[in-house]
């Protein structure tokens, strides 16, 4: 279940396949120092001009698998040997643009010169190679001699010695290289590292994202939270989206609200945040504190497991054992479910909740629950409730009903939830018959 991560990385702007690949290979962050390393790396980069460092990393390519050759003493072909040279000239670039503006701190790229001078015997100092002939004399000699004759014959041994020359020559380089393979794998982490920082910052600008504080507290603490790719669909159609403050603390809290009150946004939203402040993003919210967890579950949706001939609603139970099973460690776990068991009976779908709440009710988690069953609270757990409907007496009945819906939470301690149904369907002029018939029900239980 996509959370709006996609929507992020589409709106990521690498100048670099390597920054690409970095993003991709990037798991949840869960040390301190790290996370704060990547959130400094950002903040470094908001008030500098990053235009000549976007045009070095355009020239980078990807060459984690000739890296990984020369690491393992592998050979080199002149292809190979080529984008070495072009590696280091780049970051022989780079490294002066990140010096003179006082970056080498936070990104620790390292002059390749050895390299490069290795790759580069005539000293024209240019990304370019080929087998030089100064490499041997006997090349040399080889390639003189061919530029003279005309003898296919002859030309054909000279060009098969020749290859052999060269052949001796790559594998000299590249044992020669080899002793540098760290420096480049080091400077290739660096360079990813690097441009995902760019396309971050670039990003915290565009989707107005900031800075998160980590929180040494098992609380989750965000203000002004709000959904970036729902906030962008809601401009483009003139409408605006409303920005909401939520804390989850540890243990249980049951979120509910009408159908129409955003309770899946809300969790999704969450999730991100908490994704994105583990992979040293900011944040979509005005002001956040956020712990660090060992692991992040969010399940929401159609589980239905076709291949495996499962129901929506035993793939569910399965995910949800699989989770308990994970929990039963000392790790910090953030658990986000959304209408769990919506998909059985009303009867044994209330219970399923109510001990799931139970079970997740632990001083290690924070787990948020989305639910319209009643009665599913224990005493020891938080009850948040989206507003929902406002003014109810100020509704115009020709407008959508979601201009009137105040998506704010307030902590409640009633145990039922406000029957919002009975005033939407009245406001839908649904018949009155209908719904006198469901208030009855209602009140009398039958």
């Amino acid at each position: 279940m996509d959370i709006g991560f996609d929507y992020i990385k589409q709106n990521l702007d690498f100048s670099s396949q390597i920054g690409k690949r970095y993003l991709e290979n990037l798991n949840l962050l869960s040390d301190k120092d790290t996370i704060q390393l990547h959130l400094k790396a950002m903040e470094k980069l908001f008030d500098i001009p990053i235009d000549k460092i976007k045009n070095i990393l355009s020239h980078f390519q990807d060459i984690l698998k000739t890296i990984n050759k020369l690491t393992t003493g592998t050979t080199l072909d002149e292809i190979e040997l080529f984008q070495l040279k072009q590696f280091s000239y780049f970051s022989n670039e780079l490294f002066e643009i990140l010096k003179d503006l006082n970056l080498l701190d936070c990104f620790k790229l390292e002059k390749l010169h050895k390299p490069f001078q290795i790759l580069d015997p005539e000293n024209q100092n240019l990304p370019t190679f080929y087998i030089y002939s100064s490499y041997d004399k006997e090349l040399e000699n080889i390639r003189k001699e061919k530029a003279k004759i005309k003898d296919e014959e002859k030309l054909l041994k000279l060009s098969i010695k020749e290859k052999e020359i060269e052949e001796k020559i790559c594998k000299n380089l590249s044992e020669r290289l080899s002793r540098h393979s760290h420096n480049f794998l080091k400077n290739y982490e660096t360079i990813g590292f690097l441009d995902l920082s760019i396309s971050k910052m670039e990003l915290s600008k565009k989707l107005d994202l900031k800075k998160p504080n980590i929180s040494e507290q098992l609380t989750i603490k965000l203000s002004k939270l709000f959904n970036p790719e729902v906030k962008e669909i809601l401009e483009n159609t003139g409408k605006h989206f409303q920005k909401v403050d939520i804390t989850l603390k540890n243990g249980t809290q049951i979120i509910t609200g009408a159908n129409m009150g955003g309770k899946t946004i809300l969790l999704k939203t969450i999730a991100l945040s908490q994704i994105l402040f583990q992979k040293g993003f900011y944040i979509p919210a005005e002001n956040a504190f956020l712990p660090i967890f060992d692991d992040i579950f969010f399940i929401s949706g159609d589980f239905q497991d076709e291949k495996l001939g499962l129901s929506s609603f035993a793939a569910e139970m399965k995910i949800l054992n699989n989770i308990f099973k994970q929990i039963k460690s000392n790790k910090k776990f953030l658990i986000l479910l959304d209408e769990p068991a919506r998909t059985t009976n009303p009867l044994e779908g209330k219970a399923i909740v109510k001990a799931i709440a139970k079970l997740f009710n632990k001083p290690n988690i924070v787990c948020a629950i989305t639910t319209h069953f009643d009665n599913v609270l224990s005493s020891n757990m938080r009850h948040l409730r989206v507003k929902g409907l406002k003014d109810i007496e100020k509704i115009d009945k020709n407008k959508e009903l979601q201009d009137y819906f105040d998506y704010s939470l307030e902590e409640i301690t009633q145990k039922n939830s406000p029957k919002e149904a009975i005033k939407i369907l009245k406001l839908l002029d649904i018949d009155n018959n209908i719904v006198e018939k469901i208030e009855e029900v209602l009140e009398n239980g039958e």
